[in-house]
């Protein structure tokens, strides 16, 4: 993983917070001793090539993990999943391993969006969006920095990348 420099974790630099499963696979994932298994044809960060493609055109926009495989496996085994051009990008995450053990029982009830927002605040970021599933439908109606996937399809759904595609260019202009 590229060590990037503490002046990158900018406010004002454009971050999008990924999520993995539901988003870069099917979300129908276990948890095994073995690591995490796909329960469903395919495999594991199959759509990960559409999104560093995508994101080809957006040079400038970070990644930031709001994905639970930080918070079971740690941040550098969840980074080290993706394929190297999204490796790159990833700054930091929704859960740190330093977050107090109070913290960690509020984290584990806050909604997606709550983890997302809680860490945006941290940073002091001003332009982000999140792609998600977000099954349980916990964003905010009138919040619209998500993109939703549909949990079986992620980014497979050609609808999906265009929304992220167009979000990512309203953030900040398309440079491909």
């Amino acid at each position: 993983m590229k060590v990037l420099a503490q002046s990158k974790l900018s406010s004002t630099a454009p971050a999008l917070f990924l999520d993995y499963d539901g988003v870069l696979h099917p979300d129908f994932v276990t948890r095994t001793r073995k690591g995490y298994e796909l329960q469903v044809p395919g495999h594991l960060m199959m759509h990960a090539g559409i999104l560093a493609e995508i994101m080809q055109d957006f040079p400038d926009v970070s990644l930031y993990l709001s994905t639970t495989w930080v918070r079971f496996l740690g941040f550098r085994r969840a980074c080290d999943a993706l394929p190297q051009e999204l490796r790159d990008r990833v700054l930091s995450a929704t859960w740190q391993s330093r977050m107090r053990h109070q913290t960690l029982a509020t984290y584990d009830i806050q909604s997606r969006f709550e983890q997302i927002q809680s860490a945006a605040t941290r940073l002091g970021m001003g332009q982000w969006l999140a792609i998600d599933a977000d099954p349980l439908h916990s964003w905010p109606f009138a919040d619209d920095r998500l993109i939703r996937c549909h949990p079986t399809l992620g980014l497979g759904e050609v609808r999906t990348q265009m929304a992220l595609w167009d979000k990512l260019d309203s953030m900040v202009p398309a440079q491909g």
